[in-house]
């Protein structure tokens, strides 16, 4: 990893297992830099070779194993993690806990759950009236925080072509 490590940053983007990738960030923290990770897609990495396993036991795992990082370490990380698919009434509701069933225990073993939802169709950025991408509208729902409060969603645009959210505003580039 030393290779990688550029102003206490590392970027780890091949990375399909997230023991490896715990082995990374403790190694780090070993030796004095304190990482912000961000672990995309959990249930992709979080297989730990045991036969028999199923996934909500893998993510279950893994997620026990990033929480016990943070612990140890005193450290945030984001991870973001798919939930199961909504059926058409829950599409509707306002966002729960109970949503993380059948998703490991990561709604268990986070502090802060967000559940994002998509509102709406892709609107287009144009750019001299040429059509460069689209923006998503998205709202961000707490529906846990052990440190704060829950509830007042917050409405965001996503930038797919660049992979940035940015604040509720459509003007063009």
């Amino acid at each position: 990893f030393k290779d990688t490590v550029w102003r206490k940053m590392a970027v780890v983007d091949d990375v399909t297992d997230v023991y490896k990738a715990c082995e990374w960030i403790e190694a780090l923290c070993d030796v004095g830099i304190r990482p912000f990770p961000i672990i995309d897609y959990l249930q992709l990495g979080a297989d730990d070779g045991s036969a028999g396993s199923t996934e909500y036991e893998n993510v279950t795992k893994a997620s026990h194993k990033l929480a016990h990082i943070c612990k140890e370490h005193l450290m945030p990380m984001l991870v973001l993690s798919s939930l199961r698919n909504l059926n058409e009434k829950e599409r509707d509701q306002t966002p729960q806990l109970s949503w993380y069933r059948g998703s490991g225990h990561v709604g268990y073993d986070a502090g802060t759950a967000i559940v994002l939802m998509r509102d709406g169709e892709p609107e287009p950025i144009i750019t001299n009236g040429v059509q460069r991408g689209s923006r998503q509208r998205v709202t961000a729902h707490v529906i846990k925080n052990r440190v704060g409060s829950i509830g007042n969603p917050q409405t965001l645009l996503f930038n797919g072509a660049r992979n940035l959210f940015g604040s509720n505003r459509l003007e063009n580039d």
